[in-house]
């Protein structure tokens, strides 16, 4: 009676573990088929299609922006700016380069315009003026080697930049006004160049009229003349709507990008490509500029671009560097396999090891708080650095000291921050 008991007792026990393992069975083959069938990738809704597209229609354009940005204020601080063009435009006249070449074309020019071998027949006997032509080729070369030592003189290198501020403030002022001829007359600095002859066994030529377009340089013709004219009138405007739009499209890029750390990522890389290119394009353009002239004045034409186009180089570089550093931390604080990596070594270096041989188990109050807003302190100092940097003048090296003191800053508060297992004690 006990054994019937137990048995009809025990029936629907088993019969509940039978019908559970048909049901495992069954989920079993289901899942079989399934991971045995091919993979057909769920079609995206059209919401999230267009919100893709934008990422990264909007990416494109922030990053075309800053390129055109950065052109823009290189524009009008270097090129529009009176005070801005002559300190970028000073160290030409220093460079040996220069003044052979413009001493080299100054002696043409007055040598072209003045009839030097008829001066040196006149002073010679009737029966030795066959000499004067090889005189004369003797007098230019003393000539270029006397006007090379005077532009070499500091003082006339002071004058020389004085008048040239004084003709590209004429220049801009006048394009402002009413678009100009596209030209800049510095026949003055020639004036002046060929006077320093004055009082020299070359007198006869100081002073002396150089032809009308010596001074006359063409910087736009045409058409230009206008789009000149509207780059200096509305270059601020350009320049604040350039950086308001950079800012626009690439928070949109961010908003809509469904990993928005990546999106941060991807704009930053993306920019410091366009960065990148900006500098080789203007190499190119230094040396393309070079070939177009003669060859003995190449090598002056290229300094000159070189010294002109540093400001726009040095500001270049400097926006690459800031972008190449605002992709390593939006990186480096983010949860990928990397960065957890190298954020656990940082953590075990500083909070662990170094952080106990400093302060052994005895936390204080300070370590606890550090530790409590550990992250937001180190952002904290990025933040303000990032505010000086927009509020200071950049330079390799003010950027550098930046960098490092941010460094420093950061990891003094990993240093100081209690560990989460002292800070719950």
């Amino acid at each position: 009676m006990a054994k019937a008991r137990t048995t009809s007792t025990t029936t629907p026990a088993l019969t509940r573990l039978q019908a559970e393992n048909e049901r495992l069975r069954a989920e079993n083959e289901r899942l079989k088929q399934q991971a045995s069938a091919p993979n057909v990738p769920a079609r995206a809704s059209p919401a999230r299609v267009f919100r893709k597209l934008g990422a990264i229609i909007c990416t494109t354009l922030a990053v075309l922006l800053l390129v055109a940005g950065n052109l823009l204020f290189w524009t009008g601080n270097t090129i529009v700016k009176n005070d801005r063009f002559t300190e970028a435009v000073s160290p030409v006249i220093k460079q040996p380069a220069v003044q052979q070449a413009l001493a080299k074309y100054t002696t043409a020019q007055l040598y072209s315009n003045v009839d030097v071998t008829q001066y040196i027949q006149q002073a010679l006997p009737p029966r030795a003026d066959f000499l004067a032509p090889s005189i004369a080729g003797q007098l230019q070369g003393f000539t270029q080697k006397a006007l090379t030592k005077v532009l070499a003189n500091p003082k006339f290198q002071t004058d020389w930049n004085q008048i040239l501020s004084r003709a590209h403030a004429r220049f801009i002022a006048t394009v402002e006004q009413s678009g100009g001829d596209g030209t800049i007359n510095i026949n003055e600095l020639y004036q002046q160049l060929s006077k320093s002859l004055q009082g020299t066994k070359l007198s006869f030529l100081a002073g002396k009229q150089l032809p009308s377009k010596v001074g006359d340089i063409q910087v736009v013709s045409g058409s230009g003349i206008q789009t000149l004219h509207q780059v200096v009138v509305h270059i601020d405007a350009w320049r604040v709507l350039a950086l308001l739009l950079f800012l626009l499209t690439g928070g949109l890029a961010i908003y809509l990008s469904r990993r928005r750390r990546r999106a941060v990522i991807r704009i930053a890389l993306l920019s410091v490509v366009g960065l990148f290119v900006s500098l080789v394009a203007l190499r190119i353009m230094r040396e393309t500029i070079a070939g177009d002239v003669q060859p003995a004045y190449a090598d002056a034409v290229r300094q000159t671009a070189q010294i002109v186009f540093h400001p726009l180089v040095v500001q270049t570089t400097l926006l690459l560097v800031v972008f190449a550093l605002v992709a390593v931390v939006a990186w480096l604080t983010g949860a990928s396999r990397s960065a957890s990596y190298v954020q656990a070594r940082i953590q075990f270096l500083l909070a662990g090891k170094l952080h106990h041989a400093l302060f052994g188990t005895h936390e204080n109050g300070l370590t606890r708080w550090v530790g409590r807003y550990k992250r937001q302190l180190q952002w904290t100092v990025v933040a303000t650095a990032a505010v000086l940097m927009l509020i200071t003048q950049l330079t390799p090296m003010v950027l550098i000291v930046y960098a490092v003191v941010v460094i420093v800053l950061v990891l003094v508060i990993e240093l100081l921050g209690a560990p989460e297992d002292a800070q719950d004690s």
